[in-house]
C-alpha cells in the first residue's frame, strides 16, 4: 500500500483498494502506476530491450548475480 501510495497519490491508493479497483491499460498509465503501454504482440521484444538497457546500469550485473 505504500508503494502505491507513494506512486498514485494516498487518495487514489485508498480509493483503489478499498473499492478493489482494477484499472485498464490506459487507466493505469494516466495515473502512473505504470511507465508505457505497448501492444500485446511486442511486449516480450520490448521487455527484452528494457531489460538490456537496464543491465547497463552500473552495477546491474552484481545485483543480477547475488539475487
Amino acid at each position: 500500500m505504500e508503494t502505491m501510495q507513494n506512486v498514485i497519490g494516498h487518495r487514489e491508493s485508498e480509493r483503489a483498494l478499498q473499492l478493489g479497483k482494477l484499472y485498464s491499460a490506459d487507466e493505469a498509465l494516466k495515473v502512473g502506476l505504470v511507465d508505457e503501454v505497448v501492444p500485446e504482440d511486442t511486449v516480450v521484444q520490448h521487455a527484452k530491450e528494457e531489460l538490456i538497457k537496464w543491465l547497463q546500469v552500473p552495477g546491474a550485473l552484481f545485483m543480477v548475480a547475488n539475487h
